[in-house]
């Protein structure tokens, strides 16, 4: 069966996909294309720039032209950046977040003090009785210790899908809030009211005291996790007497900050909330139930970085409390020397996405040095046999084709290989994408994919990046791999 070939080169084709024309591929990587952006903003600079407003979050127009959230790495003070028209955020070491202007994103690559430009990457939030982990942990006995410690003093930060202002275990006993402030970062809101870093909304304690607030916690993930770290417990309700149901640190003051989930989005909101508890000398506990798959697990992220680095800025101390994330017991990892192929059978391994996803993505690693080459197969025909897409990809290659007719006909997928990764001078990486661009038609959920390995002795670690996981291949024409859950601590 014959392809069609979609004109993209890029990580993230969930995110980018309705940017570009279905066209001939734009090819390898050619030595115009600056080598220290990743795959993402190299599509937005080489693939058409119109319909940006269907890129909701990854792309805005706060600043007035579209501008793409990343993270970046740079030499030196980063003001130099301003006169490009990039709107600077959070500054820690070496790295930004910052908004750059998309008809200005090759201009700002080309500085010679711009090291790398990462797109932002989305995270996820990470899904206990009260009264029994909290006596469990211990932190009920240093309540009445003397001295003793409630919370009193500390400012609790929640970074997550907001904060119910009205929940009673959010409010001091004269009936004010306890919250100090809470950054809104999906909503503009106008009037009388902050917008830190240039978007969202926020309300200071006493704005909310007045009802001034419209920020809603409508998922509820945000108001679990707050009521953990520092809820008192007034709100037990269900018949039960309160306070019951109390949090570890129940007299903390909270800021929080309802988040856009993507990382750069993150370190914005630590940081934010980190400067409050710095201007009012307290220390800070800084809650973060989310993450991703993305990147090397090896503390090298950049929000990781980022994280590390904000941890050391507030005189006052502080500490981030990070989830380990929910994949433990899930088979989202592979690792392993790869063996040699076997009358062509190559290693193989199969992968399923969630239900009802519209994309599954895999992130492979391995060191610099190397030469590993991959295979994407897929259902192309109705009998639901797995084919190969396309040619083999091997370093410094990628691939971006449509699937024309069959099953999932108006899938695309993506294979893209870089060595060394750009931001890592000693791994490899590379990027496979099935997605069907969220056309509930296209039923990606229903089948399984493959991809092949050819190289010899490599050792690897693949994660599955997006909601799916690995199965282990049992076709007879192939050399099955078998996956695990271990290394799968989310970043950060």
């Amino acid at each position: 069966m014959q392809l069609s070939v979609v004109r993209i080169t890029g990580l993230w084709l969930f995110v980018i996909l309705l940017l570009i024309p279905t066209q001939p591929s734009l090819g390898s990587s050619s030595k115009q294309e600056p080598s220290n952006v990743c795959p993402v903003i190299r599509s937005l600079l080489y693939g058409r720039q119109d319909n940006l407003s269907a890129l909701e979050g990854l792309i805005h127009r706060r600043l007035g032209a579209p501008a793409v959230r990343t993270f970046m790495r740079v030499t030196g003070n980063p003001g130099f950046l301003r006169s490009q028209g990039v709107h600077i955020r959070t500054v820690v070491g070496d790295l930004v977040t910052a908004d750059i202007p998309v008809g200005k994103l090759l201009r700002v690559a080309k500085l010679p003090d711009v090291r790398y430009i990462r797109a932002a990457h989305p995270v996820s939030p990470m899904a206990p009785m009260l009264d029994k982990s909290v006596p469990a942990t211990g932190a009920d006995a240093v309540w009445s210790s003397n001295p003793s410690y409630t919370g009193k003093g500390v400012v609790v930060g929640i970074v997550d899908t907001g904060l119910d202002l009205e929940h009673p275990d959010f409010r001091n006993p004269d009936g004010t809030s306890r919250v100090l402030a809470i950054w809104d970062q999906t909503i503009d809101v106008p009037g009388p009211f902050s917008s830190p870093f240039a978007y969202g909304t926020e309300w200071t304690q006493s704005q909310i005291d007045r009802g001034l607030s419209r920020t809603k916690d409508v998922d509820g993930h945000g108001t679990h996790v707050a009521s953990i770290a520092a809820g008192n417990g007034s709100g037990t309700g269900r018949e039960q007497s309160a306070p019951r149901f109390v949090g570890v640190a129940p007299e903390a003051d909270l800021v929080v900050v309802k988040t856009l989930f993507f990382d750069d989005a993150v370190a914005d909101g630590v940081a934010y909330i980190l400067d409050i508890a710095k201007r009012l000398n307290k220390p800070a506990v800084i809650n973060l139930s989310l993450g991703s798959q993305f990147g090397p697990h090896d503390g090298r992220d950049l929000l990781d970085e980022a994280l590390d680095r904000l941890s050391e800025n507030n005189p006052t101390g502080n500490a981030i409390v990070v989830a380990a994330g929910n994949s433990g017991g899930t088979p989202i990892h592979l690792g392993g020397t790869l063996p040699a192929p076997e009358d062509d059978k190559f290693p193989r391994i199969r992968m399923k996405s969630s239900l009802n996803r519209s994309f599954l993505a895999v992130q492979v690693w391995y060191e610099i040095g190397e030469t590993l080459s991959v295979r994407l197969l897929a259902p192309l025909d109705w009998d639901g046999a797995l084919q190969p897409v396309g040619r083999w990809i091997g370093p410094n290659d990628f691939l971006g084709e449509t699937i024309p007719e069959g099953p999932l006909a108006g899938a695309t997928v993506i294979v893209e290989s870089a060595a060394p990764d750009g931001l890592y001078a000693d791994l490899n990486s590379v990027y496979v994408e099935v997605n069907n661009s969220d056309n509930i038609t296209v039923p990606l959920s229903d089948y399984e994919f493959s991809i092949e390995f050819d190289g010899p002795g490599i050792h690897l670690d693949a994660y599955v990046v997006s909601l799916g996981e690995f199965i282990e291949s049992m076709d007879e024409d192939a050399l099955p791999l078998i996956p695990d859950s271990e290394l799968t601590i989310s970043s950060p």
